[in-house]
């Protein structure tokens, strides 16, 4: 069983604190762009035929693209900033540790799978089905829509939207893709560990209560969960690379200046010699955070 000094979990969790603040910054930078670079892979999409006429929603589709962006890495750093608190927290609670890395994993999971489109067409596609079957649940028992920022009330029935939505796609027939949140966390877990299945289905199942994953953290002697070092370095490290690795890809997508992007990184560094003495990387680690930053396909969008 792993053991901490209480100096070493100081750090990790400042780690951690670090990383989103210095992500959130940088992600800021790359949505809050006016018009991003030309020959970057946000200014090829939003220069495409297809966003020259209003989408689904009235708005220009990369306008939406770019909105869903922003509020999935906010939501994602939100969480971040949750697990910081829930880490320093005297009470050592051990289940929303896993509640709120998931949910911050899962919200990058969607704004990673959204700039590995390789067309404005697939990303269109993309952001549509999110978007449509986000709300399949809601369409079922008649809820109502408030289109922002230009409705104060719901008006449009979620069901309406939605048809819509798929009447817009079909026109120019483009599919609807149903990825389900478990494939987009993993999708993004695995640019970190190879196989990311095993990491989300960990901590879904701990999130969730469900019994073999809990019983990790029972204690037979309180009778009570509890909270250990290895949970701990684990659920801290994961949310650290996913957002490493979403953060990084979103700034080149958009074409973020290249001393953005070192100032960033020289955050990340501090936080890697902040936790080098504890947490030994793995011999391949650096092999995949250079490929996370420099994906083939970007590279031959923005040629």
């Amino acid at each position: 069983m792993l053991t901490m000094e209480a100096r070493d979990r100081q750090e990790l969790t400042s780690g951690v604190l670090r990383v989103v603040l210095a992500s959130q910054r940088l992600m800021r930078e790359a949505l809050d762009q006016n018009s991003p670079p030309t020959n970057s892979w946000a200014g090829t999409m939003a220069a495409d035929p297809l966003d020259d006429e209003p989408g689904w929603d009235r708005n220009h589709p990369f306008q939406t693209a770019r909105l869903q962006l922003r509020t999935t890495t906010e939501s994602a750093c939100q969480h971040g900033l949750s697990l910081f608190e829930l880490s320093r927290s005297k009470r050592e609670l051990a289940v929303p540790l896993a509640t709120v890395t998931r949910g911050g994993i899962e919200a990058l999971g969607r704004a990673f799978w959204l700039i590995n489109s390789t067309s404005m067409r697939e990303l269109v596609s993309r952001v549509a089905s999110l978007e449509y079957y986000d709300m399949e649940y809601p369409s079922k028992y008649g809820q109502k829509l408030r289109r922002l920022p230009v409705e104060t009330e719901p008006t449009i029935l979620v069901s309406e939207y939605r048809a819509e939505l798929k009447a817009w796609l079909d026109a120019r027939r483009i599919p609807l893709v149903k990825k389900g949140t478990t494939g987009l966390a993993t999708d993004l877990l695995e640019v970190s560990y190879g196989d990311g299945r095993v990491v989300y289905s960990d901590l879904s199942a701990a999130a969730h209560g469900q019994g073999w994953a809990t019983a990790n953290f029972y204690s037979f002697e309180t009778t009570r969960l509890q909270r250990d070092d290895e949970m701990l370095l684990a659920y801290c490290m994961c949310f650290i690379e996913s957002m490493r690795t979403a953060s990084v890809r979103l700034a080149r997508a958009f074409g973020v200046a290249a001393i953005d992007i070192d100032r960033w990184r020289q955050a990340i560094d501090q936080v890697d010699a902040m936790i080098g003495e504890f947490v030994k990387p793995a011999p391949d680690r650096a092999e995949r955070r250079a490929a996370a930053e420099n994906p083939d396909h970007q590279q031959g969008v923005v040629k």
